[in-house]
């Protein structure tokens, strides 16, 4: 089923996901149905984790909670078909009164997918977003309402095609102030090539700004695979990763400026491992 997240999602996962932190993730299952998952990461300023487990008591029913070092604690409770074609997700952040929100999701009409969440609270921020497909292409919109205010916070539009070995993609956001456009070439079964262009415009100033990047995606033998990542700006990303052992994967990722040499470069590793 389509979704507005969908559209441009295959160039901005190519050229995106590089993380710079030490990481590392582990998850299992109990024979009773629950799912562990517990994530760490170590920054320049510290270490900082969580944990997530979600259950299933009952078909069509998942339970979901979190905690945090931070001792913030997320839970979801979803129902995948309150009716004919609609999903719906509960959730709130404990402590955070204020922080109850409701999600919806409909896909009851072929070729359509519908997108709402809004918070309980009084004057809460409405999202809506939603695609249509029809052959190769696919279209959307998203919205966001103050009701505090009154009046429209954002709203976007979208378009994409999909020819089969190439996708293209065009966007405009922040009331309609950025411009986007990205295209995805898949050149062979194990190689990619992506690349994307932006164009800003300050709505005060009148000022903009242009940037754009490309990018390669290489998958080599025994479940490895690298990628790159230059910017107009001359940043340089790279990333390699391999299957360490069954259910476990290693990522190590470098950025680098090209244009200074002498500033220092950045380097991440995770590790994620499934039980």
């Amino acid at each position: 089923m389509p979704y507005f997240g969908d559209i441009g999602k295959g160039a901005s996962d190519l050229l995106g996901g590089y993380q710079y932190d030490h990481k590392f993730s582990i998850a299992g299952k109990t024979c009773s149905g629950l799912s562990l998952t517990t994530n760490g990461k170590k920054k320049s300023d510290g270490v900082s984790g969580d944990l997530k487990a979600s259950y299933v008591p009952q078909k069509g029913i998942t339970i979901e909670a979190s905690t945090d070092s931070c001792s913030k604690i997320d839970t979801t409770v979803t129902l995948d078909e309150v009716c004919a074609g609609l999903k719906a997700a509960l959730s709130a952040n404990i402590p955070y009164k204020d922080s109850g929100k409701l999600a919806l999701t409909y896909t009851g009409i072929s070729g359509v997918g519908i997108k709402a969440d809004t918070g309980l609270k009084l004057d809460p921020k409405i999202n809506a977003n939603g695609a249509y497909s029809f052959g190769s292409a696919l279209i959307g919109a998203s919205l966001a309402y103050d009701v505090s205010k009154g009046a429209l916070s954002k709203y976007d539009v979208a378009a994409q095609y999909d020819g089969g070995d190439f996708v293209v993609a065009a966007s405009a956001c922040d009331a309609l102030n950025t411009l986007k456009m990205s295209y995805l070439h898949k050149v062979a079964s194990d190689l990619s090539v992506a690349g994307e262009c932006v164009r800003k415009t300050c709505a005060k100033s009148g000022k903009v700004d242009t940037s754009f990047a490309v990018g390669g995606l290489k998958k080599l033998d025994g479940g490895a695979s690298a990628k790159g990542h230059l910017t107009g700006a001359g940043i340089a990303s790279l990333s390699y990763s391999q299957e360490l052992r069954p259910k476990t994967t290693g990522t190590v990722c470098t950025q680098f400026d090209l244009k200074d040499f002498d500033k220092a470069a950045k380097f991440g590793l995770e590790i994620k491992t499934k039980a």
